[in-house]
């Protein structure tokens, strides 16, 4: 039977007590308590972890303060769509938009060596 999110949030807090910190995912796992941390990832939240955690209202993981890399500033030649700040996209998104003539390139690339197979394919005799 899946556990309730209330039971989550208790299993998470004791997780806390035993270990006199907020618990990461891996220190949670070796405590081997129950419900597993996918499980209480999968029922609390959906941002993962952290988030659970903070539903729980324990400390979270924070990156820059922790000596994480924090959010370098934009570079000049990286373009935006107009509603976008570079601060609130996700690392995966930065990384996206400082790549992107790379990316749609080999997009286009792709694209090209399928036309060419199809191409050839519709002039192979059947």
């Amino acid at each position: 039977m899946t556990p309730t999110v209330s039971e989550c949030i208790d299993a998470l807090r004791r997780a806390a007590d035993e270990l006199g910190e907020s618990p990461t995912k891996a220190q949670y796992e070796e405590l081997e308590m129950t419900p597993a941390s996918a499980t209480i990832m999968k029922t609390v939240s959906v941002g993962g972890w952290d988030e659970a955690k903070s539903i729980a209202g324990l400390e979270t993981y924070d990156r820059a303060a922790s000596g994480g890399t924090p959010v370098q500033p934009q570079p000049d030649w990286v373009e935006l769509p107009e509603d976008t700040t570079w601060e609130a996209l996700s690392g995966r998104q930065r990384w996206y938009y400082k790549n992107r003539a790379d990316r749609i390139a080999r997009k286009d690339r792709r694209r090209e060596r399928l036309r060419d197979r199809l191409f050839e394919y519709k002039q192979t005799p059947v």
